[in-house]
């Protein structure tokens, strides 16, 4: 039997589960980056262990966070990828998404902006400095509309550098900040089932509760021989035996800013 946990949240009580999927039962919303990928594979392989879960929706079987950590364990082989399965309609659960952050004056990204897009009074995308904010239409599905952003955040890099990503739309002298269009529930959903992918760096999950540093050993979500029960009682019995740790209010952890309400480790 997987583990189920339920704690109280802010928005009521939040259940959720901690077991192995089986990889090919998967569905990611977003692509990856290859170098992020072939980093994640070598602490894998170094450590033996997959050390944080992903976070799948139960029903649909989505994943909502950890796509690198999925793209890692289907490279490597493995059979099962440990998981944190919740109600991804949970009043609790947010989706948001990134916003860039470039160094360059209001002049010159109007000028790259209004070359890429047609402004209008009301749009999807929105350019924001100290001063202003100018909103832009990007034509097409909500998935064309970010592939769409991200060709402007591209020529944004080739003309002013890499962005910082930032949760707030709140810049300072000559910085601009590019603000994605909003994603809901449903369009993550619908991007999974498709197999049209969202780009990398899309979309930010907030969840009332984050588990983080679950390690579980990777020979044992490697074994082909374990059926999906087999592997939900090896799982269980291996979390059983440590403890589980509760850390309220927002917290950074490894360079990571994390804005759920609630940690959980086990150690």
């Amino acid at each position: 039997m997987p583990l189920v946990y339920t704690l109280p949240t802010k928005s009521g009580k939040f259940s959720f589960k901690i077991l192995p999927i089986k990889i090919s039962s998967l569905r990611p919303h977003e692509e990856t980056i290859p170098q992020e990928t072939e980093k994640l594979i070598k602490g894998f392989q170094k450590n033996g262990v997959q050390k944080n879960p992903i976070t799948v929706d139960e029903s649909s079987l989505t994943i909502l966070d950890g796509m690198h950590r999925f793209e890692v364990a289907k490279k490597i082989g493995l059979e099962f990828v440990l998981a944190m399965c919740v109600d991804y309609f949970f009043k609790g659960i947010e989706v948001k998404t990134w916003n860039r952050v470039f160094d360059c004056e209001l002049k010159e990204a109007l000028r790259i902006v209004e070359q890429n897009a047609e402004q209008v009074g009301k749009g999807d995308f929105l350019l924001k400095s100290k001063s202003f904010s100018i909103k832009f239409e990007l034509s097409g599905d909500k998935v064309t509309q970010y592939r769409k952003f991200s060709k402007l955040v591209e020529l944004f890099k080739q003309n002013f550098g890499e962005p910082r990503f930032a949760t707030s739309t709140k810049s300072k002298k000559d910085e601009i900040v590019l603000v994605p269009p909003p994603i809901t529930k449903i369009d993550v959903i619908q991007s999974a089932q498709q197999g049209k992918l969202f780009p990398p760096k899309s979309t930010r999950h907030v969840f009332p509760v984050r588990l983080l540093l679950a390690q579980i050993p990777i020979k044992l979500l490697a074994n082909k021989k374990l059926d999906q029960e087999s592997a939900d009682d090896a799982v269980s019995a291996y979390f059983r035996s440590l403890d589980l740790v509760l850390v309220k209010g927002k917290s950074m952890l490894e360079g990571r800013r994390y804005d759920e309400e609630n940690l959980l480790f086990f150690i």
